[in-house]
């Protein structure tokens, strides 16, 4: 996905690094180690895997061929595949929220050529790769909350309480530890995210060598803030440690209702002794917030009293479950958001709050982007709905994908319309997609989706495999997940040969399940 020039521009205007040769330094600087054993050069592009451990090692992964193919293209701005959500807040503006950013600090200026140098390449002796400045850690989904937009990819509690499933098999053991050795000395950042990091055994061994190894790399944990026993101070007062604390709100019904199993009493406890010992070593607290239909109305709020504690805030782009995602509002409730939050910005004095309000603006813009695309991208669309329903041309199983269409994000029912709601899960996931690729031939022949093309074989391929990888749970749960965005599904299914779908369909049920 190449980026556009004037939105390149902008994005360069605002980084400090000065290599803005390529449009993200991530699979140049960093690893990304997800519990499913997916290496990735962020969390982000988890979709578009590096290479896999224990099938491959540490050293295979960051010297392959797919980690050199990311570099280059991302070094012609292009943007492959898993990096679609930074090149949405690309286009939308969204700087201070946008995840490449974070890794212009590990930013290397590219050597003068020497001599040596220029003969060593003259002859094609190929000289090896510096090592990664920046590892990110997701070896574990143990978690002690149930949130209600996580999943139990992410929460061992949800995984056996929510969705009764058996535990996921863990990937990371001491091998893998010991592969990790030779790496920790070169690190200057070091990242480490859950489930709950301060429940997962692994991480302690892994600390204790860059306790030995490499005590001034800045580590950033991110906690759910209920966990403060004696070995988490002792890693906090031998690290040089950042923690961010995942808060969604300071307001005990919606803090609780969000973070199941929590106490706001707690946490708050809890966050004043991450403080203490964070203010004495001056390094860092911060809060990361999931922007969400139950807290929107309090993350105001919820920026004030970060600014008054001094921590920065940052941003998650919540997309699923949609049923929690701003994104799948109806426009003009996001439009109501939008005006609290600028009608919220006041003045402010110290850099903290600066930079707090300037990260406010960016999901201001955020969701004014989503506004945009809806008015621009999916008016043109609805008008050919409306046509086709009136029509009755439509054949009636697939009214329901017209439906969507014609009022993407608000499920308003109509009773003349033949819905699938009384059918199996996957027979009605198969009907919708089918519907997806007849519409989209129509919307296709009339220009309405530029690029886009629906080859029958294509979907006959995605169907069968759709049909042989789930089942009704599973079909049950993404029926509900694409109905919120069925332009994005359009756009997806007519831009992406069958194999890919697969592939990402897989790669669903595996982070889901």
């Amino acid at each position: 996905m190449p980026i556009a020039v004037e939105s390149v521009q902008k994005y360069n205007e605002q980084r400090v690094c000065r290599d803005k040769g390529t449009i993200c330094h991530a699979a140049e600087s960093t690893m990304y180690f997800g519990r499913d054993g997916a290496v990735s050069a962020c969390c982000y592009s988890r979709t578009s895997p590096l290479g896999r451990y224990p099938e491959q090692s540490v050293e295979e992964i960051w010297n392959g061929t797919v980690a050199d193919s990311l570099r280059a293209a991302l070094r012609r701005n292009e943007m492959p595949s898993g990096c679609e959500l930074c090149a949405d807040q690309i286009h939308a503006g969204n700087f201070t929220g946008l995840l490449a950013n974070q890794f212009d600090q590990n930013a290397r200026l590219k050597p003068t050529p020497t001599l040596i140098s220029r003969v060593k390449s003259l002859f094609q002796i190929e000289q090896p790769k510096p090592f990664p400045v920046r590892l990110d850690f997701e070896l574990s989904n143990k978690c002690n909350l149930e949130c209600a937009m996580c999943s139990g990819f992410f929460s061992s509690s949800i995984r056996a309480n929510r969705e009764k499933l058996p535990a996921l098999q863990q990937k990371y053991d001491s091998k893998f530890v010991q592969q990790l050795v030779p790496y920790l000395p070169h690190l200057t950042n070091a990242k480490f995210l859950g489930g709950e990091p301060f429940l997962i055994d692994i991480y302690y061994d892994i600390w204790e060598h860059l306790i030995e190894l490499n005590p001034n790399c800045k580590v950033t944990i991110t906690t759910n803030g209920t966990v403060f026993t004696d070995k988490v101070k002792r890693v906090l007062e031998k690290l040089n440690c950042e923690i961010v604390v995942s808060l969604d709100s300071v307001v005990k019904p919606t803090y609780e209702n969000i973070r199941k199993n929590a106490t706001l009493e707690r946490t708050l406890a809890n966050i004043d002794s991450f403080d203490e010992i964070i203010r004495r070593k001056n390094t860092g607290l911060s809060f990361a917030i999931c922007p969400m239909v139950s807290n929107a109305e309090e993350i105001p709020g919820l920026v004030n009293f970060a600014s008054e504690r001094g921590a920065h805030v940052f941003f998650n782009t919540v997309v699923f479950p949609a049923s929690h995602s701003i994104r799948a509002l109806p426009t003009g409730r996001q439009r109501e958001i939008l005006l609290l939050f600028r009608a919220s910005r006041s003045e402010c004095h110290t850099t903290v709050g600066e930079r707090n309000r300037d990260a406010l603006e960016g999901l201001s813009r955020q969701i004014e982007f989503w506004i945009s695309e809806s008015d621009e991208k999916i008016t043109p669309l609805r008008k050919r709905c409306a046509e086709l329903i009136d029509s009755g041309s439509v054949p009636a199983p697939y009214r329901v994908v017209l439906q969507d269409l014609a009022h993407e994000g608000e499920h308003r029912q109509d009773d003349s319309f033949v819905t699938l709601e009384e059918a199996d899960p996957v027979e009605k996931l198969k009907v919708y997609f089918r519907a997806v690729w007849y519409l989209g031939s129509l919307f296709e022949r009339d220009n309405l989706l530029p690029g886009a093309h629906f080859d029958r074989d294509e979907e006959q391929i995605f169907l069968t495999h759709l049909a042989d990888q789930i089942g009704p749970a599973q079909g049950r749960r993404i029926y509900s997940e694409i109905r919120y965005f069925p332009k994005t599904l359009l756009d997806i299914v007519g831009t992406t040969p069958a194999s890919k779908l697969c592939e990402l369909l897989d790669t669903h049920l595996a982070a889901t399940h």
